[in-house]
């Protein structure tokens, strides 16, 4: 597999997530996979080349959006429990299960957040920010009121891989197998290129979709890791942002747990009684 130029190769220090905006910002020009593609064939497109791109889920980090309010819950929803663990651990273990690194972006309260993300016995380690060998990276938003844009921002600044995805922590259905569905879908819109053979427009992101509802987990493009930091924290959407560039759609009509959060009482509840009901004998003791 080619390397990345490198350019698009970032490291984080090992301390901690400081210092990243400086490499963000070294990406405004914001060059396309084809660019790079073109570059490595000594700035001459070959006829009917495509470009060779392997997007691997387990090459990539994954920001878990876990600062939110949880104001449509009664109670923190991502401490609830799902099958003996809390909803926010569900999340981090399935990403852990597909991808390179976990960052795990708390905000509201956030210490009992983090101690229900982090897998034992890492949780110190990754509170630290230097989970390297644990592959959980802790990142806090202090400005996580503003909305679920700041701590995608905040998630942002801590990214290594070339490639990485979005996630909310309140989806206990997206299992790792749909993470390399979309993984697998963003190299083969890459490959694809446009019909006459050029690579231009290339996509910078791939968002899954189930019977026409838009879900996740996202995948991005780190190009587009500087244009988002350049936002004010409180803007976005991020579906905003993402409307300037090239998107690929992946349609995953099976996979109903791409849209199915568990924002509310109701909705918890549901999801318990489909994917973990009681068993026979707890509802005899009853």
């Amino acid at each position: 597999m080619r390397r990345a130029p490198r350019h698009l190769r970032h490291r984080c220090p090992r301390r901690a997530w400081r210092g990243c905006d400086r490499s963000a910002r070294a990406l405004d020009r914001e060059p396309s996979l084809a660019a790079d593609a073109d570059r490595r064939e000594g700035g001459r497109t070959r006829p009917g080349a495509r470009a060779v791109v392997s997007v691997a889920a387990s090459d990539c980090d994954c920001i878990v959006l876990a600062a939110g309010l949880s104001s449509r819950s009664s109670g923190h929803k991502l401490l609830k429990p799902v099958a003996g663990r809390p909803l926010v651990r569900v999340a981090v273990d399935n990403v852990l299960a597909a991808c390179r690194r976990a960052i795990v972006v708390v905000g509201h309260e956030a210490d009992a957040v983090t101690a229900a993300a982090c897998p034992e016995p890492a949780h110190s380690a990754a509170r630290r920010a230097t989970a390297d060998p644990d592959r959980v990276q802790i990142v806090h938003n202090e400005l996580f009121a503003t909305g679920m844009f700041s701590s995608i921002q905040a998630g942002m600044r801590a990214v290594r891989s070339d490639w990485f995805f979005v996630v909310p922590a309140d989806l206990p259905g997206i299992t790792p197998a749909i993470y390399a569905a979309v993984a697998s879908a963003a190299g083969a819109a890459a490959e694809s290129g446009t019909p006459d053979g050029r690579n231009e427009a290339t996509s910078l992101a791939c968002i899954p979709f189930c019977r026409g509802q838009r879900g996740h987990p996202v995948l991005l493009h780190r190009s587009l890791i500087a244009p988002t930091l350049a936002q004010p924290p409180g803007g976005g959407p991020m579906r905003t942002l993402l409307s300037r560039y090239p998107v690929h759609r992946v349609d995953l009509d099976d996979s109903p747990g791409i849209v199915a959060d568990l924002d509310t009482d109701e909705a918890y509840a549901e999801y318990l009684r489909e994917h973990h009901p009681p068993h026979t004998d707890d509802l005899q003791a009853r």
